[in-house]
């Protein structure tokens, strides 16, 4: 049910990169979720949603000379 692992950096799958010579930073967290409404027929209807955190990782290539 929750996903505790970075699955993408950028546009490409982690499992498809090197991660030899990459640094992963937290470019930022934000908390998404929560009561939300809609346009209904009769009205407005709101619903609940679970929160979650949704991370975004930037990554910086490392010095191979080091």
């Amino acid at each position: 049910m929750y996903s505790r692992e970075i699955k993408r950096v950028g546009l490409q799958a982690v499992r498809s990169i090197d991660l030899s010579d990459l640094k992963l930073y937290l470019a930022s967290v934000t908390i998404v979720g929560g009561p939300y409404k809609e346009i209904g027929r009769a009205g407005v209807i709101e619903h609940p949603q679970e929160y979650k955190l949704r991370a975004s990782v930037a990554y910086k290539k490392t010095d191979a000379l080091r």
